[in-house]
């Protein structure tokens, strides 16, 4: 009975950390969105890595949770990765390293993002937290295509569509990793109005039909007609 209850313990701890992730996400996003975005975006997007730091946050608000309110776990923990006598001696050390981390931590995720706009690409980042502005001119290539299989780094499923531009400072920006698009829509269609543009000017597209029908298997036509759309089209259009 107890080994159940201690199962039903920690799975209830998974959830309340899931919980408090997607709050802490949506907050987050938030804070981008009126601090960095303009009014007249078309899209953000999280730039690599973040995506891995929202995962060590993750994993760390579950090891805190699960820390302070599961017996098991915490002893276990304490007999196999804490030092109690380092922890009391240098007490202070810790706490400002845990304060200075988390700080640090929320910065650069914060400033991680790349924005898109009617005629410019804002590329936010560590050291430039107001962005540095190219325009579509700016962009020198264009790839995009369907993944045939899962990567760890960066995320992605097999069957994930993926449009990526690179700027001319050489910096790669993932617009399929949106935080949010000006009109709600899906972010495949906003996706779609920038790559008309960006093809109009001449600019080098790299695509491929190859995996196309990986993406039919979880989505439906309406998206998977616009991925169409975008890997066809390679032609400008005056």
């Amino acid at each position: 009975m107890r080994k159940i209850l201690s199962v039903l313990k920690g799975l209830l701890l998974f959830i309340v950390a899931f919980i408090l992730t997607m709050i802490s996400y949506l907050l987050l996003s938030y804070i981008q969105r009126i601090v960095l975005v303009p009014d007249d975006f078309l899209l953000w997007t999280f730039n690599f890595p973040v995506i891995i730091l929202i995962i060590i946050v993750e994993l760390f608000v579950i090891t805190i949770l699960f820390y302070f309110f599961h017996k098991s776990f915490r002893e276990y923990f304490q007999a196999n990765f804490s030092n109690k006598d380092f922890v009391r001696k240098h007490q202070k050390l810790v706490i400002g390293s845990f304060i200075g981390g988390s700080i640090f931590l929320l910065y650069t995720t914060v400033t991680s993002i790349t924005v898109v706009t009617p005629d410019k690409v804002i590329d936010h980042s560590f050291l430039r937290p107001l962005g540095r502005e190219y325009t579509y001119d700016d962009v020198v290539k264009i790839d995009t295509e369907v993944k045939s299989e899962k990567s760890i780094i960066p995320l992605y499923s097999e069957g994930d569509f993926i449009y990526i531009i690179e700027l001319s400072s050489g910096k790669r920006v993932y617009l399929n990793d949106v935080g949010e698009t000006n009109d709600y829509e899906h972010p495949f269609f906003t996706i779609e109005e920038i790559d008309r543009k960006l093809v109009n000017r001449g600019i080098p597209k790299a695509s491929s039909m190859e995996n196309f029908e990986l993406a039919t298997k979880d989505l439906d036509k309406v998206y998977t007609d616009g991925i169409r759309r975008i890997l066809e089209n390679t032609d400008s259009v005056e």
